[in-house]
């Protein structure tokens, strides 16, 4: 394999590099956010906030993890950033993965904070939790 397509420039690198950063830093903080106020809500809406944690862990593994492939995948050479020879490519199943997690819980959160009716509710979450595990295994 030709490394050499893989190369990209110094700015290129940190800017990637900063923004999974920055992702994973915000994550952090909401996911301490939520912990932190949960007590703070009504108690119909507190199972919005632990739906709301769980996203949060979630999106923070996800972008730690591709944060690190990131910057163990690429070396400076003096020039530019080199992906370094037997590198583990940047994956997108972590990302597919995180999805499968996120959209159906938000869907379900959607319904929590609705107010609606327990039955009403309940159908409603079904159908959202299985329709977003449809649209993410579909479309992967």
């Amino acid at each position: 394999m030709n490394t050499e397509l893989f190369n990209i420039s110094v700015e290129g690198f940190e800017i990637v590099n900063h923004i999974l950063t920055l992702g994973y830093a915000s994550m952090a903080a909401a996911l301490l956010y939520f912990v932190l106020t949960k007590n703070n809500s009504l108690p119909k809406y507190r199972m919005s906030s632990v739906i709301s944690v769980v996203v949060m862990v979630s999106a923070f593994l996800l972008l730690f993890i591709q944060k690190q492939s990131w910057s163990t995948a690429y070396a400076f050479n003096g020039a530019v950033y080199a992906l370094k020879e037997g590198a583990d490519l940047f994956t997108n199943g972590y990302r597919y993965l995180n999805w499968l997690i996120d959209v159906p819980l938000l869907l379900l959160q959607l319904v929590i904070v609705l107010g609606l009716a327990a039955a009403a509710a309940r159908r409603l979450g079904y159908l959202f939790v299985g329709s977003g595990v449809a649209m993410i295994l579909l479309g992967y």
